[in-house]
């Protein structure tokens, strides 16, 4: 979701476009501080840093047969249904001003979790940040976020690879960590490239983010 957050000028109509030139990006997000699952639709012409689109005329997009809701978040246009627990798959339908419809499947296949009694972490050596849950697949990536309470003091960790378990965490980015109480946010995500789309294509991701957690640095 984080990629899709770049500034946008204001959405055009879709029905004022060639239908054959709508990009589509379609999201699966489950957050277990919420307990609940998003799912996303966006709309792009011609590509996936093109105009963006909101649907009129006969278009409509659903997941699992639900409408979805258009939404405009700091100028972002995309359309969301929400759901309780973790709904971990579902189909995305579209349908375009000439009534043609894609249909894609998109499924988070895997969950992640902290590492078992993962509860500080010392600055003065690496750290092998192994988490709970399957190794990684093509195409996934774990993120891992650390933030302490001073401003500009927050670290990225990302592991990517099929077949990885865990993640170094470097001993000189551990180093800038401030001593005492981090949060960490963790996510397991998945890209890849939907099946029908249009000319202009189309991808899928997905999330899954754990509950977040707090961690002794010293």
């Amino acid at each position: 979701m984080a990629s899709l957050l770049w500034s946008c000028t204001p959405a055009e109509d879709a029905a004022s476009v060639d239908q054959n030139r709508v990009f589509v990006i379609y999201e699966l997000y489950y957050d277990a501080n919420f307990d609940k699952t998003f799912a996303k639709a966006y709309f792009r012409f011609g590509n996936e840093f093109g105009t963006q689109l909101k649907l009129t005329g006969n278009s409509q997009v659903t997941f699992d047969g639900g409408a979805m809701i258009e939404k405009n978040v700091l100028n972002l246009t995309y359309y969301e249904r929400e759901f309780a627990g973790l709904k971990n798959t579902g189909n995305f339908v579209w349908k375009d001003v000439n009534g043609k419809e894609y249909t894609n499947t998109v499924t988070i296949a895997n969950t992640i979790e902290y590492p078992t009694n993962f509860t500080n972490l010392s600055k003065n050596s690496a750290f092998t940040f192994t988490w709970q849950g399957n190794a990684l697949v093509q195409g996934e990536t774990v993120y891992l976020g650390v933030n302490g309470q001073a401003e500009g003091d927050a670290r990225l960790f990302s592991q990517t690879g099929a077949g990885a378990t865990q993640m170094i965490l470097p001993v000189n980015q551990l180093q800038q960590l401030p001593n005492g109480s981090v949060s960490m946010i963790l996510n397991r995500k998945n890209f890849g490239t939907a099946s029908q789309v249009t000319g202009a294509g189309g991808r899928w991701e997905t999330s899954y983010v754990p509950k977040h957690k707090t961690v002794q640095v010293q």
